[in-house]
Formats: structure tokens, C-alpha cells, sequence
């Protein structure tokens, strides 16, 4: 009588959880993107007063400076950084430009 062991070897193990790992980490990123983007709209909305102030003065002196930027402080939701709100005139609206100090990338939208 023969008896033969069946079963999983240990490579075949070690492969399983490199997959169950992976597939485990990407929920995890795409949720902690998810609750700083929420985090940072939440932030954004708040000051929807602040930016009526802005525009109200633009459109008295027709003219855009440094004294017109919102500076948002970031530090408690991601890598102590901040978001400069800028404002930018086309065709006599207001487009609100958004940097993020150290980094050079824009974004451009209307309000």
C-alpha cells in the first residue's frame, strides 16, 4: 500500500499570499486617497466666502496680485503641505488656479 501526500507546496503557499498581499494593498491606497481628497473638498468648501471676497475686489480694481491668494494649510491631512488658491482673469471671469507649495502642478477651474 502506497500512500501519497497531496496537497499545496510551499511555493505554490508563498504565491498565494504574494497575490492575497496585493490585491489586499490596493483597497487600502485607493482608500486613504479617497479620505484625502474628501478631507481637502471639505476644506475647499469652508471657504466659499473667502473666495466671494476676492472676486468682489477684483472686480472693483480690475486687477489680480498676491494679496488676492487663499492660502490653505494641509499639514493635518498629507505630507505638511499647503494650497494656494489663485485667482486668474479670462474674458472677465474669475478662474481659480490651485498650486501646491513644492510642487509646480496646476489645476484651473471656474467659481
Amino acid at each position: 500500500m502506497e500512500f501519497v501526500i497531496k496537497g499545496y507546496t510551499l511555493l505554490k503557499l508563498i504565491v498565494i499570499l504574494a497575490i492575497i498581499g496585493i490585491l489586499l494593498a490596493m483597497p487600502a491606497k485607493i482608500y486613504n486617497d479617497y479620505i484625502s481628497r474628501a478631507r481637502i473638498s471639505n476644506l475647499l468648501s469652508g471657504i466659499g466666502s473667502e473666495k466671494i471676497r476676492v472676486m468682489e475686489d477684483i472686480k472693483k480694481t480690475r486687477k489680480v496680485n498676491d494679496r488676492h491668494n487663499i492660502v490653505i494649510d494641509t499639514s493635518n491631512i498629507e505630507d505638511k503641505s499647503m494650497l494656494v488658491l489663485t485667482p486668474i482673469i479670462i474674458n472677465d471671469n474669475v478662474y481659480w488656479g490651485c498650486n501646491r507649495i513644492g510642487l509646480s502642478v496646476w489645476t484651473i477651474g471656474s467659481e
